[in-house]
């Protein structure tokens, strides 16, 4: 009869010992799944935080974006007037017989023309920031 008790009383040992692993197991699941939640909450306000300063970034560029198109527009402007005026003076040189470089500022306005050419291309290449938004 003892070794029965004692077997009983080993056996409700041991199943109080599967209970408590069972319950320690659920324990460390819910503390990993509390762990991984905390850690994805993070991340979401990290990701949140950074599009919300792009946006206001994005926002800030369309009024230096603006100006640097109406200087564009500016630039391609004074270009064709240049232009004009350096063919005209190109005429008027040959009909005097004179050679076009000996005029003053004519090389250095087409020195001028060929830079703003570059600029305007540069410009070109940008992209209006207000369609990412």
């Amino acid at each position: 009869m003892n070794n029965i008790l004692k077997m009983i009383s080993k056996m409700e040992s041991n199943a109080n010992e599967v209970k408590l692993g069972k319950h320690e197991v659920e324990l460390g699941l819910a503390e990993d799944l509390d762990k991984i939640n905390n850690n994805i909450l993070g991340q979401l306000k990290t990701a949140d935080n950074a599009w919300r300063s792009y946006q206001d970034y994005l926002s800030k560029a369309s009024t230096p974006f603006k100006k640097m198109i109406e200087l564009r527009r500016s630039l391609l402007d004074s270009i064709s007037k240049i232009e004009l005026l350096l063919k005209n003076a190109e005429v008027k040189a040959k009909d005097l017989g004179l050679d076009v470089k000996s005029i003053p500022m004519y090389a250095p306005l087409k020195k001028n023309i060929q830079t703003a050419n570059e600029i305007v291309k540069t410009i070109d290449t940008f992209e209006d920031p207000s369609t990412f938004q």
